[in-house]
């Protein structure tokens, strides 16, 4: 029999005969090593060809979390020292080489960047191959049978740490945390009441069918549970729904908002209102056609939307026709004519609210802020070519806004001079400061500027909930209603500005809006920052193959061990995406009305019926993934994993020229 002889591996060759149980290991090792690399590669091929339907059985998670030191340094530290250790003996050269390859697994797996099953199995073969030569009798050509069950206990060890480290690292911090602190949010104990109960409150829009509707809706989702309650949510078009100029273009709840409050009442069902007056409430224009005001502002002054970095802004003529989102958003900035009309409108609508919320306090859920409040994301290239040069579009650079952004220098460095000296830039005055005008990531004028983007952004979120409490509204009932987006998610960052950060808000909490599968790790991040009190204001599964029964009620499960206290699926009706329409989701209604029924006799978040086996937070975390993953870590990995191979095997001839140069050398 031939003995195997696989590079890189070759300097790891035992000295035992090939029926050698240690040669057998090795064999295996190379073989697991290769098998492992090609699994990474093979996920990496398929996602970005986006046939993934392989790799959706064992994905890796983009969303590992990094803030878990302890996790962290089991993966990145623990694991390679382990696997150096066990090289020791080796030669040099190798043993270098392997360790960076160890390593650069080590790092996949913490990127997510290939197969968990793939990290584990080369990691595991790497091991194997390392233990071939942790004890020194390995150099025999002949091992007795203790110097055999040492290798393979070395080796078991290995392979056992590698395969149990990983999904430790996974799971043990998507743990319920019910079991770790039993006692976790104030009002928790005692009768059903506004804290401990888990609201359900599908996006209502159509309010003209409530009447008709109503019987057929909790037929289908059920009257919910002692500690789960059943209902509805909608938008107050607090900026759509007006009185004439004689008003002051003052709110009018009479034009839906009063029937919406009634249907609550008469129907006892709770309610959640959607305060949609900023990017989304155009829809609610489009829709009633009641608003002058804001057709007049949006049409026919540039000044009042967003500019680009060239100080263009997508015209009212073509924007008016696009759909959903018209991509002509108001600016946001405080001294817009726009801001002054939303702050008077969204107080009237919140004292009538408000109101509410006194005479019904069992009905009255709470209010989320404006539906993803966030900077445009339309290239202007893409609606007017005429320069001939396509380019990419970031905003808001309209006056209004870069007043602010120098009011905020001035505030935070209080001298020109200061700002010149940290940005290495050259301004007479403040009055003089200009934004960088070129995408440079990382660069210090560019990275102030998006931080002051992402700050304007959140204070314009907090701006609302604010005018709420001031005629009012609890904190405790006011969500914000942001995008949910991977944490490097560069147009989040640097185009919209609208990362989780901006939806942790001073005067509410935080909700955000987010389709499709989600890793558990997420909402683990969301409580970590807004407690037991947040929530998701839309969310299906957008896929007509992912939204399964089972799918629907792991997400419930991963929303709620994590504590969250309002859930709204979108939409009982939705003509424009008929693949959200719950009204005919047969798999997703009797996910809402069984999930309702299992945890809903005791207090939320407690209910173990509710919580995820750790088996399907592993198994999970690997099939959402592909949802998650981002394009620009292909080639990052691909580099990296191919970058040991064109180093590698065009040496081959130089070490073994050299080598054979050193034995003649030593030759007497």
């Amino acid at each position: 029999m031939v003995k195997l002889n696989l590079h890189p591996f070759v300097d790891f060759q035992d000295k035992t005969n090939t029926n050698s149980i240690v040669h057998l290991f090795r064999t295996i090792g190379i073989i697991a090593w290769i098998a492992g690399q090609v699994a990474i590669l093979v996920q990496i091929w398929l996602s970005d060809l986006g046939t993934n339907q392989l790799a959706n059985m064992f994905t890796a998670s983009f969303w590992t979390s990094r803030n878990d030191t302890i996790y962290v340094a089991i993966i990145l530290i623990g694991i390679p020292i382990f696997s150096a250790l066990s090289l020791v003996p080796a030669k040099g050269f190798q043993s270098f080489l392997l360790f960076m390859y160890s390593l650069l697994f080590c790092v996949v797996l913490w990127l997510g960047g290939g197969w968990y099953v793939g990290t584990i199995i080369g990691l595991a073969g790497i091991f194997l191959i390392g233990s071939v030569k942790s004890i020194p009798a390995t150099r025999q050509r002949v091992l007795n049978r203790k110097q055999e069950r040492n290798i393979i206990a070395i080796a078991l060890v290995g392979v056992a740490a590698t395969c149990v480290a990983a999904p430790a690292a996974i799971i043990i911090p998507e743990l319920p945390p019910y079991y770790l602190n039993p006692t976790l949010y104030e009002g928790q104990a005692g009768a059903p009441n506004v804290n401990n109960t888990l609201y359900i409150l599908t996006i209502w829009e159509n309010w003209g069918t409530y009447e008709s509707e109503v019987d057929y809706f909790l037929q289908e989702l059920g009257n919910g549970s002692q500690y789960v309650r059943i209902g509805f949510s909608a938008s107050c078009w607090y900026m759509a729904e007006l009185n004439g100029a004689v008003q002051n273009w003052s709110f009018n709840p009479v034009a839906s908002l009063y029937a919406k409050l009634n249907f609550s009442v008469n129907h006892n069902l709770p309610v959640l209102f959607h305060m949609n007056g900023g990017n989304w409430g155009m829809e609610g224009w489009k829709n009633t056609g009641l608003s002058s005001l804001v057709a007049d502002l949006w049409k026919d002054n540039n000044s009042n939307v967003q500019w680009d970095q060239k100080n263009n802004s997508i015209s009212a003529d073509l924007a008016e026709h696009m759909d959903p989102l018209k991509p002509r958003l108001f600016t946001l900035s405080k001294y817009s004519p726009i801001y002054a009309y939303r702050e008077q409108n969204i107080k009237i609508a919140g004292a009538i609210i408000k109101q509410f919320s006194e005479d019904h306090p069992d009905l009255f859920v709470g209010c989320s802020m404006d539906s993803e409040i966030h900077l445009e994301q339309n290239d202007y290239y893409n609606f007017d070519n005429s320069s001939g040069v396509p380019y990419k579009s970031y905003y808001d650079y309209n006056p209004l806004v870069i007043r602010e952004f120098r009011e905020g220098l001035e505030a935070k460095y209080t001298t020109i001079a200061n700002v010149n000296g940290k940005f290495g830039v050259l301004f007479a005055s403040f009055a003089a400061v200009d934004p960088p005008r070129v995408y440079d990531p990382g660069n210090p004028w560019w990275e102030e500027w998006t931080a002051f983007r992402a700050d304007f952004v959140k204070a314009n979120v907090d701006a609302e909930a604010r005018w709420l409490t001031e005629v009012g509204i609890p904190e405790s009932k006011i969500y914000s209603h942001q995008i949910l987006t991977s944490p490097d998610d560069e147009d989040a960052r640097y185009r919209r500005c609208d990362t989780l950060y901006t939806a942790d808000i001073e005067h509410g909490n935080v909700g955000v809006t987010r389709y499709g599968l989600i890793s558990p790790s997420i909402f683990r991040s969301i409580r970590e920052i807004s407690g037991f009190n947040w929530g998701v204001f839309e969310w299906n599964i957008w896929s007509g193959t992912d939204n399964t029964y089972a799918n629907y009620m792991y997400m419930f499960k991963c929303m709620y061990q994590n504590g969250i206290r309002v859930l709204c699926p979108y939409s009982w009706y939705e003509g424009q995406w008929p693949i959200l329409q719950i009204r005919n989701n047969t798999q997703f209604k009797r996910a809402i009305k069984d999930f309702s029924q299992a945890v809903g006799d005791v207090p939320r978040a407690t209910s173990p019926n509710g919580f995820l086996p750790p088996l399907d937070t592993l198994i999970g975390f690997m099939q959402i993934a592909i949802d998650h993953f981002n394009g620009d870590n292909f080639y990052k990995l691909v580099i990296a994993l191919g970058a040991f191979h064109l180093f590698y095997w065009p040496m081959q001839p130089v070490l073994k020229r050299m080598k054979g140069k050193r034995q003649q050398e030593v030759q007497p």
